[in-house]
């Protein structure tokens, strides 16, 4: 159901159940979003996956939309289909499935993708963590900075690629200290200030 709230304890142990299936077809799968940050309650289950991919030939990838790359998570969708999760992909975004509250599990579940190369894993599990606000701040700070904060990519300039692919790069490349997950609730400015 749209908009309900559920209790992270219950979340926690449908996000576990859902991160041991996927684990064999990825490199890393990891929380993110409002889990990661500790809330109480949560709207649904944010999970960043850097997924092993595999060529395929360009009829098969239309699961993804017309995509540059023929390298597809070939293995992941499979195990999210035998296990009878109810899956589809994001019209927001080209690279989110979305697993649909059935039956065994009621949260819903949002799995982003990396890149198959895993070069955006860092910056995408730092976006996904958000809070929506916190990520505004550091995008403002880089605007500030002469810098573009490329939301889920890293931060650039002029093309350039400045943090280090990890999460805890996209502070430094900011100049900031490290602020962990439980934090991220307000701008990064309010957080410093309680400190």
């Amino acid at each position: 159901m749209k908009g309900e709230l559920f209790d992270l304890k219950v979340a926690e142990a449908q996000a576990s159940v859902v991160m041991m299936a996927l684990a064999p077809a990825c490199h890393r799968v990891t929380l993110a979003g409002s889990m990661r940050r500790r809330k109480a309650q949560v709207h649904d289950i944010d999970i960043v996956a850097w997924p092993l991919c595999e060529e395929v030939a360009a009829a098969q990838t239309s699961l993804f939309g017309a995509s540059e790359t023929k390298l597809l998570p070939v293995k992941l969708i499979e195990i999210l289909h035998s296990s009878g999760m109810w899956l589809r992909t994001a019209d927001d975004y080209p690279r989110k499935i979305v697993l649909e509250p059935g039956e065994g599990h009621r949260v819903p579940v949002e799995i982003y993708l990396a890149e198959p190369d895993g070069r955006n894993l860092g910056a995408l599990i730092q976006m996904r963590t958000g809070s929506d606000r916190f990520n505004v701040s550091l995008a403002q700070r880089a605007i500030r900075m002469g810098l573009q904060y490329k939301a889920g990519y890293g931060i650039f300039r002029d093309g350039e690629r400045l943090d280090d692919g990890s999460e805890e790069g996209i502070f430094r490349a900011l100049g900031l200290d490290w602020c962990p997950p439980t934090a991220r609730e307000d701008d990064y400015h309010a957080v410093m200030m309680k400190r």
